[in-house]
């Protein structure tokens, strides 16, 4: 589980992406991560 200051900061990366390739690189990352725990 992820702690809270992980999750904000992945959250602010996803919307700090202005180009979506960019956005979907960074979510898929995201996804990865929160798979592993």
């Amino acid at each position: 589980k992820l702690s809270y200051t992980n999750k904000k900061e992945i959250a602010l990366s996803l919307e700090e992406a202005k180009k979506p390739e960019i956005r979907e690189r960074r979510l898929a990352t995201a996804l990865a991560a929160l798979r592993k725990g």
